[in-house]
């Protein structure tokens, strides 16, 4: 089936994130952070834009029993984006020339608004599918069904790319061409192995 668009996750695929293992209680890998922080019912909350990020840090510390201040939970929240890695850009700017893009991320409102390059994220995709905004979360089913049915398109048309595999394996279920990807090198391979693109590198 023709491709009729690309959908990047946006932690881990096309923006730096750093480990909150500060917000999780500390003293574990950048592995078992992650998972606490993906399983911890204060971030659901706050992705699915439930909690505000006042609300969220009181939540996080009370969840996760931090010996931090409100405003330092807050700092560390909002320090977890580093901004675009880099090839981000010129990747999504060629898949752009040739089918609509998008990203599909859990975030939140602070993430999205006051990441750094968040201007720039933005204005280079032609979709936002934010779980803040839409109030769901992956790996849930009702997200990607959500996002197929605002596209208009058969999910099986839809390439979706996430560096984690839970969410890969949602995708999947619900019809997406959906692939691990770690970064925009694996993403342009990847896209290249489907044919969209091709070997070399254009400039945007």
């Amino acid at each position: 089936m023709a491709i009729e668009a690309v959908l990047f996750d946006m932690g881990g695929v096309l923006v730096g994130v750093r480990a909150p293992i500060d917000l999780v209680g500390g003293g574990v890998d950048e592995r078992t952070a992650w998972a606490r922080w993906i399983a911890s019912p204060a971030v659901r909350a706050f992705e699915q834009g439930a909690l505000g990020i006042d609300d969220a840090a009181a939540a996080l510390i009370e969840e996760f029993a931090l010996d931090a201040t409100h405003a330092e939970v807050v700092e560390a929240v909002r320090t977890i984006p580093t901004g675009l890695l880099p090839g981000a850009d010129v990747l999504v700017a060629e898949v752009r020339r040739l089918v609509p893009v998008g990203v599909l991320s859990n975030t939140n409102a602070l993430h999205w608004s006051s990441q750094p390059d968040a201007d720039a994220i933005q204005a280079m995709v032609d979709h936002a599918f934010v779980s803040f905004r839409i109030g769901l979360v992956k790996p849930d089913r009702d997200i990607f069904d959500h996002v197929a049915s605002d596209l208009a398109v058969d999910p099986a048309s839809v390439v979706f790319l996430d560096d984690n595999q839970v969410n890969v394996d949602g995708a999947r279920r619900a019809g997406f061409e959906a692939h691990l990807a770690i970064g925009p090198v694996q993403a342009r391979s990847v896209l290249i192995d489907l044919g969209l693109l091709g070997t070399g590198v254009a400039t945007p």
